[in-house]
């Protein structure tokens, strides 16, 4: 007998498989058919043959599909979890000091979400380095506050080069919105003390809470200060001396012009009818010469006037 094979079901009581929604052909009603004695999926393959083998086959793909999908996101959750947790940590992760000198070490915090405060205590070798105090008008050794979140409210911000340990603690205050992403926190100037040796500046312990005051999750790495021998000084450059141009008149003779000298024009008289070259009068000269002919020529036109009017006098009878 052959059947069309719809839906496989489930094995019922060990190596039974039983088929739903077999419908004989030339029949309008399904049945139930049980195919026991399955010792393996060879058997029952071999007792289906009968059967659509198609949709046996899809059915035993989609079941391993998704038992594959499932450990997969089991597997993956941590660490997509991981990679949004925010991180507290010293950057550059590896710092080299010279003997004796200073270099900054920033404390940043990553993935941030939402953060309003934080507290971040750390640890380190004073026998290697030592913490230089930003702030000498203050008590204590201070560090550098940062950004990230604003310090509205600095709470601690003290070193001791004694016990090797520091602390920083701040939280921003209404109206200040939260912080998202990552920023620095804050900043530490570092001296080198023991030449070759090497210290662990360790995150011991960090919380971050959001406005209400819930903690939120967060991670911390450390980093290594070696101390190195001196570094030489940073040359900083100087700009060249400033070269003297020099500009030569086409016109005049060569010598060097090295200022602007103002030339007054000057006034060549026509040769007179013997031949003669009138000598040249400076401009200022002209001009007070143009003047006083001006005050000549009024002289005399007043000198005609009064004569016209004395003439006319004497002719009145």
């Amino acid at each position: 007998m052959f059947v069309n094979l719809l839906r496989l079901c489930r094995i019922v009581n060990g190596p039974m498989l039983r088929l739903i929604g077999a419908i004989p052909v030339g029949s309008n009603k399904p049945m139930v058919v049980t195919l026991s004695g399955a010792k393996s999926l060879g058997v029952i393959g071999g007792m289906l043959r009968f059967a659509q083998p198609d949709k046996l086959l899809k059915f035993f793909r989609s079941s391993v599909l998704g038992a594959i999908l499932v450990i997969l996101s089991i597997v993956t959750a941590p660490l997509f979890a991981q990679g949004n947790t925010a991180v507290v940590r010293p950057e550059p992760s590896e710092l080299a000091i010279g003997e004796g000198q200073v270099e900054t070490l920033s404390i940043v915090l990553e993935n941030a979400q939402d953060v309003y405060g934080i507290d971040v205590r750390a640890r380190f070798d004073p026998a290697v380095i030592e913490i230089v105090d930003a702030d000498p008008d203050s008590a204590g050794i201070q560090m550098i506050p940062g950004s990230f979140p604003q310090p509205d409210f600095l709470v601690r911000n003290t070193a001791d080069n004694q016990a090797g340990t520091l602390q920083y603690v701040t939280t921003q205050v209404n109206p200040t919105l939260p912080v998202k992403g990552s920023g620095l926190v804050f900043s530490i100037q570092v001296r080198g003390k023991a030449l070759g040796q090497s210290a662990v500046v360790s995150i011991e312990f960090v919380e971050i809470a959001d406005r209400r005051g819930n903690t939120l999750p967060v991670d911390s790495l450390n980093s290594t200060v070696t101390v190195v021998s001196p570094k030489p000084p940073t040359v900083t450059p100087t700009a060249p001396p400033m070269s003297t141009v020099t500009v030569i008149d086409p016109t005049r003779a060569s010598t060097p012009v090295t200022s602007a000298t103002r030339v007054s024009p000057t006034r060549t008289t026509p040769a007179t009818a013997s031949g003669n070259r009138a000598d040249q009068l400076p401009s200022d000269s002209v001009l007070i010469w143009v003047a006083l002919a001006g005050f000549v020529g009024a002289g005399v036109l007043l000198a005609v006037a009064a004569t016209v009017l004395l003439r006319r006098r004497h002719r009145t009878p």
